[in-house]
């Protein structure tokens, strides 16, 4: 567009995004053209084009005349080829919107700087990634009704692993609240328990969803299972939010579930890690705490967050060579140590380099 030149989508405020992706993205002018032709006109409206139709719209482009530019019906373009840059921004925003869509919150143009843009690339990139992989195997089937709850954090475990149709962990279906828990604050964006604890528990794929934990609750606890009764008037509705909480109810509500997480944060708060002694490695400390978050997830009226998980890690960590560490990944500044996970990796990477020095000056 010539400097100066009045602005073609102009429609009654609604079409601040194609200016943005022309003058801020160098989205070429006639795919913003076209997008305007095609009522794409708002952020809202770009998070219902999936890549598939994307390529379709770059592919009419390609052809000699295609949308007719605004003014002039009879003037056609003579075909245009979109960069591949241009084509991965717009991609990558309507992932973002679409994302913000499924987690309930409202999206920014704001939000739209290079270094977000970057972590929703990687992000889409890291999905279709885990959409691609073979699904994991189904739990096996409780055979013995003393395992219920063995059976009941095996369920959880696979939904955790498994991608629905939204792109979030399955798990989100068996949250324990039913709406999302504003007052969590989350490291860094794009997490699967913002995901979790954020996706809408109602709607056509929510609905899909829900089948599918039926069917993996059915599997774990069949008919012949001594536990079926309880949730057999959930098997014509195929609900498997419903069978999944009646099981907890049943099986583990109560003053015995407020014990063990009671006790289970204790230990948290209580057990400590001086690298000092050979009896009590890293790994040690690493397990006793990955043993309380599975007591917390299965008792606790609501998942324990990443962000809580990295807290009681580095509260019990009393090594001063490791103070440099816990500093870093507390102040988390480009988002690496957002995970229980990666936290364990970086402070396990400075015991072994620590290790590896004091060898070398016994050497």
């Amino acid at each position: 567009m010539i400097p100066g030149e009045e602005h073609p989508y102009d429609f009654e405020g609604q079409t601040d995004m194609l200016w943005t992706l022309e003058h801020f993205f160098n989205i070429p002018q006639a795919v913003c053209e076209a997008m305007y032709h095609e009522g794409i006109t708002t952020y809202t409206l770009l998070s219902y084009i999936d890549d598939e139709s994307f390529e379709d719209l770059f592919k009419t482009l390609r052809k000699p005349g295609g949308p007719a530019t605004p003014g002039d019906p009879t003037r056609t373009h003579p075909g245009t080829r979109v960069p591949i840059l241009a084509r991965n921004v717009l991609i990558t925003i309507a992932y973002a919107v679409r994302h913000y869509n499924r987690i309930q919150r409202p999206f920014k143009a704001s939000y739209l700087t290079p270094k977000f843009m970057a972590f929703v690339k990687d992000m889409r990139t890291g999905e279709k990634q885990r959409h691609d992989q073979d699904p994991p195997a189904l739990p096996e089937p409780m055979k013995d009704e003393t395992k219920i709850q063995q059976s009941v954090m095996d369920i959880k475990l696979y939904l955790r692993k498994c991608i629905g149709a939204t792109g979030v962990p399955l798990s989100y279906v068996i949250r324990k609240r039913r709406t999302p828990d504003d007052s969590i604050k989350y490291r860094g964006i794009g997490t699967d328990a913002e995901m979790i604890n954020q996706a809408p528990l109602h709607g056509p794929k929510y609905r899909i969803d829900n089948a599918v934990i039926w069917g993996v609750i059915a599997t774990v606890i069949p008919p012949s299972a001594p536990f079926y009764s309880w949730i057999r008037t959930f098997e014509q509705v195929e609900d498997g939010r419903a069978a999944y909480k009646q099981i907890v109810a049943r099986h583990m509500g109560g003053r015995a579930a407020k014990n063990i997480v009671e006790k289970a944060k204790h230990m948290l708060r209580t057990r400590f890690f001086d690298n000092k002694k050979p009896a009590f490695p890293f790994s040690h400390y690493v397990n006793i705490h990955k043993a309380c978050h599975m007591d917390i997830d299965l008792y606790d009226h609501r998942e324990i967050l990443e962000s809580e998980k990295v807290d009681y890690l580095l509260g019990g960590i009393q090594a001063p060579e490791l103070d440099a560490t816990c500093g870093l990944i507390s102040l988390n500044p480009d988002g690496n140590f957002d995970t229980f996970d990666q936290a364990v990796s970086a402070l396990q990477a400075e015991i072994n380099r620590k290790e590896g020095h004091c060898i070398r000056q016994l050497n």
